[in-house]
């Protein structure tokens, strides 16, 4: 296991009741959990059609995230290393200049999880969901990374979200 990795905790799971906080637009909220060992919260974003509650799919989205969280957090951090390194040419002159990512371990200091994002039913095909990333190299576009079920399929800037 990586050291930065080293003492995780367990994700700290929030109990939500969807139905209660849902606005008729989706639902925005936050949840906390373990990121590289840190307690971080997050911000989450149900997005539904206009008038509609979240679904009970959605639901199950954020469920089997957080209780797959543990799991795939390292695979996560390692995708986003390997996009980097495919576009290092480009990032490397957005770093501030006493910044260099060599490493997972360098990209753990320069990126910070903001967001979870779980998009509209119809186009969610049961199970995509995204997560949102602040980056050093990138301030203006960050990172977001798609997931189906607990498979990463794409890491580009954050607008593969929207």
């Amino acid at each position: 296991m990586p050291d930065y990795l080293q003492f995780r905790m367990e994700c700290i799971k929030m109990d939500i009741d969807f139905k209660k906080t849902s606005t008729g637009f989706g639902y925005i909220g936050k949840i906390s959990l373990i990121f590289v060992n840190q307690a971080v919260e997050i911000s989450i974003i149900i997005d539904t059609e206009d008038g509609k509650s979240v679904t009970e799919k959605q639901i199950a989205v954020v469920k089997n995230f957080l209780n797959n969280w543990n799991s795939i957090e390292t695979d996560i951090i390692t995708a986003i290393y390997q996009y980097y390194i495919q576009n290092k040419t480009l990032f490397d002159q957005w770093l501030p200049n006493n910044v260099r990512i060599e490493s997972i371990e360098d990209i753990v200091s320069n990126i910070c999880i903001d967001g979870l994002l779980i998009p509209i039913q119809s186009q969610n095909k049961n199970g995509i969901l995204y997560l949102l990333f602040s980056c050093s190299w990138d301030v203006e576009n960050g990172i977001g990374v798609q997931l189906y079920n607990t498979d990463i399929q794409r890491v580009d800037d954050r607008s593969i979200a929207f």
